[in-house]
């Protein structure tokens, strides 16, 4: 992709960070997009600033009939999706045992199949024009797992093994994927953590732990989401970029070291691993 070139995207979880900076980015640069959000009206500003390139849609990506909306909308506009970003998510922590069923489905239900919702209702159309970049924004937790997010972490190494897997199948046809790892930035999703409604006295004070960092955190996150939203521009229009970007200071070295250490792992467990054949005749 030339960066002379403009993009026709489709952003979801537009509403707040990543989502809302990157839409501002991608406008400012003069690339054409469909915001998209759950309450949409928050949006109406942007749509008002860029009446020629902007254009605002309602989405949740758990439902397909908004899903199917959206992607007409955008190619009734455009004529077309270059660039899905794969945006909308929810955060929630909790020990395993305590978090029910209803608490963690809709994690499941937003990180993951609404980003399998989106990707299958665009890729078609990017597969047969041979052209395209579909991201989703996962996070240094689809890498890291972490006592007390170990279902956010499932939903985000879910969706990484998806699209590393997804990568393979559309290159041959032209349709690029980008996986993008950011570490704490300042957005809303930290402070809208949830949590059990009924936890377990035997957890107390772990969450209390797990609930006071989180507290110190929120609004102090030393990411830029706006500097974030440049950065995934550029991995965009970069034909050569990797499948993954990790974003944030720091982000590539402890990834780093969880890699060393399952490869520390796995050097243990070589000789057991490998005695397990058939004896020979």
């Amino acid at each position: 992709m030339s960066q002379a070139n403009g993009r026709r995207w489709l952003i979801t979880g537009c509403s707040t960070g990543f989502g809302r900076s990157l839409g501002e980015a991608v406008l400012a640069r003069g690339d054409k997009v469909l915001l998209t959000a759950r309450s949409p009206e928050v949006l109406n500003d942007l749509a008002a600033q860029y009446p020629e390139t902007a254009r605002v849609a309602k989405l949740d990506v758990t439902n397909l009939a908004d899903v199917d909306a959206a992607v007409a909308a955008a190619n009734d506009a455009f004529g077309g999706i270059d660039v899905l970003i794969n945006n909308a998510g929810v955060g929630a922590a909790g020990a395993i045992e305590e978090v029910t069923p209803e608490e963690y489905r809709p994690l499941y239900e937003t990180n993951l199949f609404g980003v399998l919702n989106m990707t299958r209702a665009v890729v078609a159309q990017m597969r047969e024009r041979k052209a395209g970049v579909i991201a989703v924004v996962s996070s240094v937790a689809g890498q890291i797992p972490s006592a007390g997010g170990a279902h956010y972490s499932a939903t985000k190494s879910a969706v990484e093994m998806i699209y590393e897997g997804m990568e393979g199948e559309l290159k041959a046809h032209g349709v690029r994927v980008l996986i993008v790892e950011p570490g704490p930035f300042r957005t809303a999703i930290m402070g809208s953590i949830r949590y059990p409604a009924d936890p377990l006295p035997a957890y107390a004070a772990f969450a209390e732990l797990v609930k006071s960092r989180v507290a110190e955190m929120v609004g102090n996150e030393p990411g830029d989401p706006k500097k974030a939203a440049q950065k995934i521009i550029q991995q965009v229009y970069d034909d050569a970029a990797p499948l993954r970007l990790p974003i944030g200071i720091g982000i590539t070295d402890v990834i780093k070291m969880r890699l060393e250490a399952v490869a520390a792992n796995m050097d243990a467990c070589k000789a057991i691993a490998d005695d397990t054949s058939f004896d020979p005749n």
